[in-house]
């Protein structure tokens, strides 16, 4: 599993158990928690163990999440999108969950407005939407993530209580970032 590891020792109680590393001993530095450590070159720096929490969806997700209704135009969800600086907007209707649309959607329509003026004014969010959207429940490990990512060829996954209860989104650069954050580790 993909694990989380803490930056800092914190101020638990430290143990002097020792538990083989990669190549070296780690010593577990608080109890009851899964953070080990190792020293080089006189630097603290975390390393990977299995024996940590496997990340899940609630961990790695953006919390803040930009949603759009259902009646809006391609041109305004493109500029939220800018403005916002994201790529996928789960779209709503009256509060309920009814799809997605990404960049790629907004680019279509804009790519087809070279032949039909003002078609950003007139497309709306139902009609460019991917449906159903594609979910998860917030304790979904970030492997289960990923093959929903690829089971169903998108680069988002709307995590959600229910159909009403929005929690967050992971997208393809939320994994990516985790992805560098591990090799850089």
């Amino acid at each position: 599993p993909i694990v989380a590891m803490s930056q800092s020792i914190g101020s638990g109680k430290k143990l002097q158990e020792q538990y083989p590393g990669p190549g070296f001993p780690c010593t577990r530095c608080i109890e009851g928690e899964s953070t080990f450590e190792t020293e080089e070159g006189g630097k603290w720096r975390s390393i990977m163990s299995t024996a940590a929490k496997p990340l899940n969806a609630e961990d790695i997700m953006q919390h803040e999440i930009v949603t759009a209704d259902v009646d809006e135009t391609a041109s305004k969800l493109s500029s939220r999108m800018s403005l916002n600086d994201i790529h996928h907007i789960p779209i709503l209707d009256d509060g309920f969950l009814l799809g997605v649309v990404s960049t790629a959607d907004i680019e279509m329509v804009t790519r087809c407005s070279k032949l039909v003026p003002n078609l950003a004014k007139l497309v709306r969010a139902s009609d460019i939407m991917s449906t159903p959207p594609v979910t998860a429940k917030e304790d979904a490990s970030v492997e289960e993530i990923i093959n929903l990512m690829i089971e169903n060829n998108v680069r988002s996954i709307v995590i959600a209580r229910s159909e009403e209860e929005l929690l967050g989104i992971v997208t393809h650069t939320d994994i990516m970032r985790l992805c560098a954050d591990l090799l850089q580790d």
